[in-house]
């Protein structure tokens, strides 16, 4: 069976990540044919990473690509595509609504009753499923990656950037304008000042500090360089207030054996649940402060994290793909949903909104001089 893996935009950020490994996953697990459909212009308050005139293939998987919405039936017919995969987040987009093709939609955050849609429709998460469907939508997590064989040592990458090698390191990675949230960074700017030993390195996050406790790197989708990040690292330091509806950056730090320091008033939460030791939990930029200031990481170094992450390897995630989008194909999602669903349904959606506003009054302000995207009026982001 030959899929197209829809990306709006080939970036840094999770959904292309997340994509990109779904496709892997069909080809290598599945034994199917993969595609990626690249669409030009879409989204373009993300950065992309590829030349449209020299990139025809990555990873060996061909990319098919088009601008105008009007030629994605045709691509897609023309190119033999028997279902399009398009990670989303969630709710109906006009360009998909005609296709020939089967349309199977994978929703990244909350949605409504009305907003199911397509020929297979599954959340990217248990938490999500619950949240918004009470599980009468499946849900098909993400695939994490484990920690590559080819890791430059600890030792190594603190020597490449002069960080001391008795350091107590402090990471995080995300989108650009991800780490916002007030209390993760007036606590860590605080600890940084108390604490000489104390460091935070970062990877594709804007610069927020001037201390010279902190390093802050470009981005990559070189998996060994991100690997090797994770593993210089005692621990991350999540800072998005929105909080996670997967949270696929805490995931690899968890697969790499290293505890989570994260907000736990956070609206999106399935980070909370699954990868972050509650221990490590705060509310305030001082409660914050004082446990980086305890952090002791041979603490850790018997804890296994490692175990949480091992139901989102590859080969565990492939069957369960291929059953809630490639069986019965001809049957399209059509959940029934209870007065009791509905109910708790709409409990969950007061719940998380209260929480968002708790988190929207604890959210850095996007910096003035970032670069703003006219059409959208979204930042600028990699």
């Amino acid at each position: 069976m030959k899929v197209g893996f829809h990306c709006d935009s080939l970036s840094l950020r999770g959904v292309t990540v997340a994509t990109l490994s779904y496709a892997r996953m069909w080809r290598e697990e599945l034994k199917q044919e993969s595609v990626i459909v690249k669409s030009e212009g879409q989204t373009p308050w993300i950065k992309d990473q590829d030349d449209p005139n020299s990139v025809k293939t990555i990873e060996d998987i061909e990319v098919l690509r088009y601008r105008d919405k009007e030629q994605l039936d045709s691509l897609l017919v023309n190119s033999g595509i028997d279902a399009l995969y398009v990670m989303t987040s969630g709710v109906k987009d006009k360009k998909f609504a005609n296709i020939t093709p089967q349309l199977w939609i994978h929703a990244v955050f909350p949605s409504k009753m009305n907003d199911i849609h397509g020929n297979k429709y599954a959340c990217i998460s248990d938490w999500l499923a619950k949240e918004s469907f009470n599980y009468n939508i499946p849900f098909v997590p993400h695939i994490v990656n484990f920690p590559t064989k080819n890791l430059v040592s600890r030792k190594s990458w603190l020597k490449q950037y002069n960080i001391p090698q008795n350091s107590i390191i402090i990471g995080s990675m995300g989108g650009t304008h991800t780490f916002d949230l007030k209390p993760a960074r007036d606590g860590l700017e605080r600890a940084l000042h108390k604490n000489p030993s104390l460091f935070f390195v970062a990877l594709n996050h804007r610069k927020f500090t001037n201390n010279k406790q902190s390093l802050f790197l470009p981005g990559t989708n070189n998996l060994d360089e991100k690997s090797s990040f994770i593993n210089a690292c005692d621990a991350m330091l999540h800072g998005r207030a929105q909080g996670e509806t997967f949270g696929l950056a805490c995931a690899e730090y968890a697969a790499a054996n290293k505890p989570i320091f994260a907000w736990r008033h956070a609206p999106e939460r399935h980070h909370l649940e699954k990868f972050c030791p509650e221990v490590l939990n705060f509310s305030t930029a001082r409660e914050l402060e004082k446990k980086l200031l305890a952090f002791d990481p041979r603490d850790w170094s018997t804890s296994d994290r490692q175990q949480t992450c091992l139901p989102y390897r590859q080969e565990t995630i492939a069957p369960i793909f291929q059953e809630v989008f490639a069986k019965n194909i001809s049957q399209v999602c059509t959940p029934d949903f209870s007065i009791q669903d509905k109910a708790l349904i709409f409990k969950r959606r007061i719940q998380r909104s209260l929480r968002a506003r708790l988190s929207q009054s604890q959210k850095y302000p996007i910096d003035p001089t970032t670069v703003i995207e006219p059409t959208s009026g979204f930042p600028m982001e990699n």
